[in-house]
């Protein structure tokens, strides 16, 4: 998933499937309370105009802009990464990418993704069994997607679809694929 800002502020996805990717990204970090406002940012104040193409930016205040909080820090996955408590995928899958947001608010968060063999309908069946054994409870399973808490607090959410195409030598033999999210709950100190 690639998200670009353009020169005049507005956010930008590539295609539809990285937008319905993004969409269950900010709703799974919301739901968790990983990002509290991140609808604020891109509100357009009443009386503002909107130029098709151009977003709404605040009036910068100083000549710098500031960076953004060390808990919205992410850094991108080139290998998967082992998750606690949560179960190997049994079938043939290839890791696509993935983003850690290592410094969140509620603890340490993961996002993975892999390309598989089965269709989106036998990734989710998987998970739905491997999901139910302890220290995890499902939550929800609503369309394509499952949510599950671990009893220690952590959240695991697999979101699947249809094979993701680029690079192209990661789809030979591939039906369809999965992304998880997990966080693990805060340390306390």
């Amino acid at each position: 998933m690639r998200l670009c800002i353009t020169e005049d502020g507005d956010m930008k996805l590539f295609g539809l499937r990285k937008q319905l990717q993004f969409a269950c990204l900010m709703l799974a970090l919301t739901s968790v309370g990983v990002i509290d406002c991140f609808s604020a940012a891109q509100a357009q104040p009443k009386g503002q105009p909107r130029r098709p193409g151009q977003g709404w930016q605040p009036p910068l205040t100083s000549a710098v802009r500031k960076e953004a909080p060390a808990e919205f820090s992410s850094q991108n996955l080139d290998q998967e990464i082992a998750l606690p408590n949560i179960p190997s995928y049994t079938g043939k899958q290839v890791f696509m990418n993935g983003v850690t947001y290592p410094n969140a608010k509620t603890g340490p968060g993961y996002y993975l993704t892999y390309n598989t063999e089965h269709t989106p309908q036998q990734v989710k069946d998987w998970w739905s069994n491997a999901l139910k054994v302890d220290p995890w409870k499902i939550t929800s399973t609503e369309g394509s997607v499952l949510q599950s808490v671990g009893r220690d607090g952590a959240h695991c959410i697999i979101t699947t679809g249809p094979m993701i195409r680029v690079p192209k030598e990661k789809t030979k033999g591939m039906r369809g694929s999965y992304t998880i999210f997990y966080q693990q709950p805060q340390k306390k100190n």
